[in-house]
């Protein structure tokens, strides 16, 4: 069985307590059902020795919710992002120059 086809689209974020984000993303179906997805990233994410780029941020939430499921109704309503989905973003994308932040 193939992969629905959905478009994903970034509507923006908004600050968690602790410091994270939660981005919030519109997916519509081919049959034009719509659902907003959550996607919550810590804050731990953007500290660190692999930490990402606020850049990178939405590209890995779009990667991460695209892989979550075969059908827009098998996508959950809400994500927590990890550090696997940013390793898996970065070695996906690595012959693009996705460049990681450089320790000064």
């Amino acid at each position: 069985m193939r992969a629905e086809k959905f478009t994903i689209r970034y509507l923006g974020f908004e600050p968690l307590p602790r410091g994270g984000r939660r981005l919030s993303f519109s997916v519509t179906g081919q049959d034009t059902n719509l659902r907003t997805i959550f996607v919550d990233v810590g804050s731990a994410l953007f500290s660190g020795p692999g930490q990402m780029a606020i850049q990178e941020c939405a590209g890995v939430c779009y990667e991460t919710i695209r892989s979550a499921g075969e059908t827009i109704e098998s996508l959950p309503a809400r994500l927590n992002l990890s550090e696997a989905n940013v390793t898996d973003y970065r070695e996906a994308h690595k012959g693009l120059g996705v460049m990681r932040i450089r320790n000064h």
